[in-house]
């Protein structure tokens, strides 16, 4: 039986997902599993090999796992558009003229990321851009839920 996936635990799963990295759902648990692709970093050499060998195995019982029906692998990215949040977020402000110029900020070209970073702490909108992204990334993690046919439970 599936257990309900917390909308909490899998943003902060989405949040941390890396390239070096396979994040996995336990459908079953609701546990996230972590399994990291990148080789170990070992300081002696002679242990080089051991080491190797070690993860190896235990990479091979680890993907046995992940393998079966409970698991689901996580987006390696969770396909948001930032460009497109920092649009529409620039649409949400209620002052036109704070509107006006953070949008302008981003339609300059190169350096827009950078550019929209400054005005958000320069009119003290950063954690208004927090909470924006935030709800972003929660509408995001229960679509993903939906699309997989999972239950999930909005603890946000």
């Amino acid at each position: 039986m599936r257990a309900p996936i917390k909308i909490s635990v899998l943003i902060e799963a989405l949040e941390f997902v890396f390239d070096e990295a396979e994040v996995y759902l336990n459908t079953r648990t609701g546990e996230i599993v972590t399994l990291e692709t990148e080789p170990l970093e070992t300081a002696p050499e002679e242990d080089a090999e051991s080491l190797e060998e070690l993860r190896e195995e235990i990479e091979e019982k680890c993907r046995e796992e992940v393998s079966s029906d409970d698991y689901i692998l996580l987006p390696k990215s969770f396909e948001m558009d930032e460009y497109r949040l920092m649009e529409e977020f620039c649409l949400t402000l209620p002052n036109d003229e704070l509107s006006y110029l953070m949008y302008s900020a981003i339609k300059d070209g190169k350096g827009a990321f950078r550019r929209f970073k400054e005005n958000l702490y320069r009119y003290g909108l950063d954690d208004r851009w927090y909470q924006f992204c935030q709800q972003a990334l929660r509408e995001y993690a229960i679509k993903w839920c939906e699309e997989q046919g999972l239950q999930y439970v909005d603890d946000q």
